[in-house]
């Protein structure tokens, strides 16, 4: 795994960022983590301002997406709620 984290850091490619990222996150004193900070570090580096602000506005974009389709996952669910209990005239 090391190995392969550190090859994404020579590479530099900013579509490595999001797995570097999961194994930056890991615990403290874990390998991974140092490997993949400096890897982080470098494919940010090696980023354009211009590439890090289209993948920026892309993660915004995606995230929107995301919270629109759970919104309205979550309406559906309230309206099948809503409809299983609803109360009826009779039931009183």
């Amino acid at each position: 795994r090391l190995a392969a984290i550190n090859a994404l850091g020579v590479l530099a490619d900013p579509k490595a960022a999001a797995v570097l990222q999961t194994f930056a996150s890991a615990a403290k004193d874990s390998p991974e983590r140092k490997a993949a900070e400096s890897a982080l570090a470098a494919v940010q580096a090696a980023q354009k301002p211009a590439d890090e602000l289209k993948y920026l506005r892309d993660e915004v974009l995606n995230l929107q997406k995301t919270s629109r389709e759970l919104r309205e996952e979550i309406q559906t669910l309230k309206k099948q709620f809503e409809a299983e209990h609803a109360v009826t005239p009779e039931q009183h």
